[in-house]
């Protein structure tokens, strides 16, 4: 009977040591990483921006007034699960360039330009090309930063 406890024992010994071990030689990366995580930049991605425009609707008859609408590249827009969207480039709390996402309700094409209905402004800045790696209040850089001061 001894002798089977004794064994027993020096069983549970081994397999708690191989378990200690490498749990114990995990710890220490895993704070380095938390570490360096919290020091690192957060990461911009550089798009192309475009200044949203007003589109005046001349096709129908001289005896109803034209309608303006905005529009916006059709490359700006993309087709989210909710619906179209577009990334509006506006400047956070701290000044930082971020994109965020807005919904839109899209109207009729004319050339490589959309009818935005609802959901942008005359003047406000969306994410052309480079759009389809944008995630919301993401940091961006503007490639094309002359063409598009606002």
């Amino acid at each position: 009977m001894n002798r089977a406890w004794i064994g027993f024992s020096v069983l549970l010994v081994i397999v708690a040591a191989t378990g200690v071990s490498p749990a114990a030689w995990k710890y220490e990366p895993v704070q380095q990483i938390s570490t360096v995580s919290a020091t690192q930049f957060e990461p911009v991605e550089s798009v192309t921006a475009v200044v949203v425009k007003e589109f005046e609707d001349q096709s129908m008859s001289a005896k109803f007034p034209s309608r303006k609408f905005v529009s916006v590249p059709l490359k700006a827009l993309l087709k989210g699960r909710g619906g179209d969207q577009v990334f509006v480039l506006a400047r956070d709390n701290e000044g930082k360039l971020r994109a965020y996402s807005r919904r839109v309700e899209r109207g009729p094409m004319f050339g490589k330009e959309v009818v935005i209905r609802a959901g942008l402004s005359t003047g406000e800045r969306v994410a052309a090309s480079g759009s389809f790696r944008l995630r919301d209040a993401v940091l961006v850089a503007i490639a094309n930063e002359r063409e598009h001061k606002p």
